[in-house]
């Protein structure tokens, strides 16, 4: 499954450190959602520059990280957002580069005519 997450630069180098991130907070006692922990969306369903409208000022903005991963480490939730119906998004406490095979990343994905995701070329385990 291709799932992306919006990322702050401490996280995302912590991410390619590969260090296990952890995070426990609970969203649903904030927003209307489901979810505990990371959040991530599907690339079919949203690019990041529309979820990034939907999702402004709740996630952090320096870049967006494209995943390979098996459903089987996520957690299927839903979110209600500004501008949007209730979407599907996916959650866990817990990921590293063990189970979650970063792919891409995008530093520019909000921008309408020119975003660009890189290659990760991450080392065969």
């Amino acid at each position: 499954m291709t799932l992306y997450r919006f990322m702050s630069k401490e996280e995302y180098e912590e991410l390619l450190a590969g260090k296990v991130l952890v995070n426990e907070e609970d969203h649903t006692k904030e927003y209307k959602t489901g979810s505990v922990g990371f959040c991530f969306l599907d690339i079919n369903d949203y690019s990041p520059r529309q979820a990034y409208e939907f999702l402004r000022g709740i996630v952090a903005d320096y870049v967006a990280v494209m995943f390979e991963v098996d459903e089987s480490y996520l957690t299927l939730s839903y979110g209600v957002y500004a501008y949007v119906d209730k979407i599907t998004e996916y959650y866990t406490t817990t990921y590293s580069m063990e189970h979650f095979r970063p792919v891409k990343v995008s530093f520019n994905f909000m921008d309408r005519q020119n975003a660009v995701w890189h290659d990760i070329a991450m080392p065969k385990r």
